[in-house]
């Protein structure tokens, strides 16, 4: 869960660095310009997915305890035998204002984590949460997040669907997508593997809604150790007219307008 908040938020700074100021009415389709603002936040947002989504023990609850005295009302079974981060059923409800020396926090929301199979670490699992997080005084910052995650495991693989929703300083961003997850190791699933993904993407920032987009994520190969960003593999993001793409290798990427280079690459 932390390294997922910790990207959205990330993403959500990268665009607010690439934004311009502009009296043009709503887009609803994707031009030169808003593909060049879009593709650090696909390439950094969907390129970290697979920890991101798919990794229990990011998700785990542990995560948001560790990021300050906010203690949640706890429902539910919270048994963990497998040891995965994952409790068997549980509620974790979060209702805090916490004062610190020059400012305020506030923590609300739900997060509902339910494991497939507490005998099996590698067993699947589903995940819910709506989240707003509130930060007055030294820094300003607002967040609102809520997703549903559901990771099923068939034989050596995995399957599922995600969707999530951010808002952040007056950006919006959502995503509904069904995947496929090969692993490399199937005892040691979520540090490397193959994934697949399909589904519909929005995104609004300064007033401007791209609403019906689709993206697509092919054979994007992550590795243990040694790349920022997948091994290989591409996202495609369209409108039905034109199309971004992002392509990976390892520690940067490229991203395409239309096949053509964009000035964005890493």
């Amino acid at each position: 869960m932390k390294k997922l908040l910790f990207i959205l938020i990330g993403v959500g700074l990268i665009v607010i660095s690439c934004k311009k100021k502009s009296t043009e009415p709503e887009k609803t389709e994707i031009d030169k310009n808003s593909a060049t603002s879009l593709a650090p936040a696909v390439a950094y947002g969907f390129g970290n997915m697979q920890k991101s989504f798919l990794d229990p023990k990011s998700l785990a609850p542990t995560y948001l305890l560790s990021q300050g005295s906010c203690e949640p009302d706890i429902s539910g079974d919270t048994t963990d035998a497998d040891m995965d981060g994952i409790p068997v059923n549980a509620t974790f409800n979060y209702d805090c204002n916490i004062s610190y020396p020059g400012g305020t926090m506030e923590y609300l929301g739900t997060l509902a984590l339910k494991d497939k199979d507490d005998s099996d670490p590698t067993g699947g699992f589903y995940c819910s949460g709506d989240l707003h997080y509130k930060q007055e005084g030294l820094q300003n910052i607002e967040w609102r997040q809520n997703f549903e995650i559901d990771v099923n495991k068939s034989g050596g693989a995995y399957s599922g669907e995600i969707s999530f929703g951010f808002e952040y300083q007056g950006i919006e961003w959502n995503a509904d997508f069904e995947f496929t997850y090969n692993p490399e190791d199937p005892t040691d699933p979520y540090v490397a593997g193959t994934l697949n993904f399909e589904g519909t993407y929005s995104f609004t920032y300064e007033g401007k809604t791209y609403p019906s987009l689709t993206i697509k994520g092919e054979n994007l190969v992550f590795v243990k150790t040694g790349c920022a960003y997948p091994e290989s593999g591409k996202i495609t993001v369209s409108d039905g007219k034109n199309t971004l793409m992002v392509e990976y290798n390892c520690s940067s990427y490229k991203a395409y307008y239309n096949g053509s280079p964009l000035p964005v690459a890493y």
